[in-house]
């Protein structure tokens, strides 16, 4: 067996398509790290970035089918995570304009 750090993200996203759970884990936790930093630094919030990061991951294996693995995973998951946090932010506005600032914020 290869070691994990060896194996490509392009070889464990086909090991994943092919039903290799394992492999998307693998991804996961070689990117959560700095995906974590990079959604941090846009959000602020610690609670608010881990939920866009595990958000972020759950639509990459839904949509893993549709990624091209002679692009960088890093920079798609990048991507994932960015619209993520925009779609907070719309929610957030829309939340704001809709209930109004809260009184002590």
């Amino acid at each position: 067996m290869i070691p994990s750090e060896e194996v490509s993200d392009g070889e464990l996203v086909r090991r994943a398509r092919a039903g290799e759970d394992h492999a998307f884990t693998l991804l996961m936790r070689r990117h959560k790290d700095g995906l974590y930093r990079f959604v941090r630094r846009y959000v602020g919030d610690a609670d608010a970035a881990y939920e866009a990061v595990q958000e972020s991951f759950v639509a990459a294996w839904r949509n893993l089918p549709r990624y091209d693995v002679t692009r960088p995973f890093g920079g798609w998951i990048r991507t994932i995570a960015l619209n993520k946090c925009r779609d907070r932010a719309r929610r957030e506005s829309v939340r704001r304009l809709v209930f109004g600032a809260r009184s002590g914020s």
